[in-house]
């Protein structure tokens, strides 16, 4: 969800000219990263943190609850699912992190598309914590709005938060609630407003009304709100991008206007999938549609056939994705309703089909010729060092693979793999790639020592987005990005084994837009040692 640095996804943005991303989305069949929704030009950084502890006990007559109290009325939200990465063969099948937030004493909550659609299960901690988990029901969704509503169980009495009566407008005071990377821990931003009520498409939504400020988000920050002082919702974080500074919420006036349809059961501008714009072609310039990471069941869309990996070509004879965005897409489910018979083309790049049919109406079916759509699926391979300690996720175009192992002037050993498309070009800063190492013997090591070495050779050519904490499950430490001079994007760990055993480094460079989100997904949610 690293979301521009994908995350979390690299994007066509308006008006705003860099990549953004999601900030939920991580997944693996071995472990739940938060780094999503969105790495395409850097991560995320989440400054001015307050850690508020362990929830806060309330009565009813504390409701709705305020700044202080804002921790106990926020969801830190882990789903699982299976999903298609735009660009990929074979499914992830694992878990992700997200953030929401109760609306209502009953237990009805709001969160992003994307961190609930696709979700067969659900584990929601209020307040966040590292204590049992309650379940929770998608009540409704909307890929065009990013919003999704959930129902936590019933008949218990929850804390809520009320939205802000007041004008939204530049200058307000605001805090992102939320729990970034996934982990338990609450965090507060404080920042301002930017700008109110613009338009802004990204390539998994399409929001007329949203907000940019700088209370700064990152990947686990999905479908967290908003606050102002306070603790009154002024929206629902879903995007932004450390690099260029800017960080957006879904409005609360675009929340308010659909929040008693979704709360009704009724999914708005929405077919029930989890979608995102493909960028456009690059040999051609043509836009390529928009591919199907996942298909809510029981929605038209499951309904009409459209299976995960798929791309919409078009709907209702509009070509979607002309921009690489979803406006086409959002603008004619808008006009037409989302119970009209739509006329669809699919095409299938795991079969090599084309399908024709309706939504709401015919089912597809496969019609003659072979698609002319091709959205570079890639393969992933795994790849170790020589003994077999050390493995890692790749892209099987990465092909050019060096396992060794070397030692320290002081006689420690050290594992290393590197893969790379180009040994050479990684070593001169041409090409992707990825090097892990490990070592046992430096298990309890301070990361910030190894992130100093790092910083000894980038420095005078990088820029550095500044230090972030690291966990995932499996590993705790740092991270931290570098963009540099030639273009390339380095993402680096150093962390400690949860399980006290060894040391690990990660340094990972990247480059276009499958490096930063598809590739880089795949590399931070399977790398692991085994001693």
């Amino acid at each position: 969800m690293l979301t521009a640095f994908h995350p979390a996804r690299g994007v066509t943005v308006a008006p705003a000219s860099a990549p953004a991303f999601r900030l939920a989305r991580a997944r693996s069949g071995r472990r739940a990263l938060a780094l999503t929704a969105a790495l395409a030009a850097s991560t995320l950084a989440l400054t001015g943190c307050v850690g508020l502890g362990d929830p806060v006990e309330i009565d009813a007559a504390d409701f709705p609850v305020n700044l202080e109290r804002a921790q106990t009325a926020t969801l830190q939200i882990t789903a699982q699912g299976a999903f298609y990465e735009p660009g990929t063969s074979v499914p992830y099948d694992g878990g992700w992190f997200g953030s929401g937030f109760i609306i209502d004493r009953s237990g009805l909550a709001v969160t992003n598309n994307h961190v609930a659609a696709g979700a067969t299960s659900f584990e929601i901690r209020p307040g966040g914590g590292t204590g049992p988990a309650i379940d929770a029901m998608v009540v409704s969704t909307s890929e065009c709005l990013d919003l999704a509503v959930l129902q936590l169980p019933e008949g218990e009495t929850y804390p809520f938060m009320a939205w802000r009566d007041g004008d939204i407008s530049p200058a307000l005071e605001v805090y992102s609630a939320g729990f970034p990377n996934g982990t338990p821990n609450f965090t507060l931003t404080g920042g301002i407003v930017n700008t109110a009520n613009q338009a802004i498409e990204f390539n998994w939504a399409s929001v007329d009304l949203a907000i940019e400020h700088d209370a700064r988000i990152r990947g686990g920050n999905s479908g967290g709100p908003l606050i102002d002082a306070q603790g009154r919702v002024v929206g629902v974080n879903y995007a932004g991008n450390d690099l260029e500074d800017y960080n957006y919420a879904i409005a609360r006036e675009q929340v308010l206007e659909v929040l008693d349809r979704m709360t009704a059961g009724e999914s708005v501008l929405s077919l029930g999938i989890n979608a995102e714009a493909l960028p456009l072609d690059e040999q051609t310039g043509e836009p390529v549609g928009i591919w199907v990471q996942s298909v809510q069941p029981g929605s038209p869309a499951e309904a009409a056939g459209i299976e995960a990996a798929d791309v919409l070509v078009s709907l209702d004879g509009t070509q979607l994705a002309q921009q690489g965005t979803l406006s086409e897409y959002c603008d004619i489910l808008d006009a037409q309703g989302t119970d009209a018979p739509l006329e669809i083309v699919v095409a299938r790049p795991l079969t090599g089909e084309v399908l024709v049919g309706q939504v709401n109406g015919e089912p597809l079916v496969v019609e003659g010729g072979s698609t002319p759509v091709d959205p570079g699926l890639e393969e992933f391979v795994t790849v170790t060092d020589d003994t077999g300690v050390l493995s890692v996720d790749v892209p099987a175009s990465w092909s050019d693979v060096l396992g060794y192992g070397v030692e320290y002037p002081d006689g420690t050993p050290w594992e290393t793999v590197i893969a790379s498309p180009s040994l050479q070009g990684f070593f001169d800063e041409t090409s992707p790639g990825v090097l892990v190492a490990t070592s046992a013997q430096f298990a309890g090591s301070e990361p910030t020592e190894f992130l100093e070495l790092t910083a000894e050779d980038l420095q005078s050519r990088c820029a550095s987005a500044g230090t972030e904490d690291y966990a995932d499950g499996y590993y705790t430490g740092l991270s931290e990005v570098w963009q540099c001079d030639s273009g390339a994007i380095y993402y680096v760990i150093a962390a400690n084994s949860d399980d006290g055993t060894h040391f690990v480094r990660l340094s990972m460079s990247m480059f276009d837009e499958f490096d930063t989100t598809t590739a880089l997904d795949r590399v931070l949610n399977t790398f692991f040692a085994s001693y």
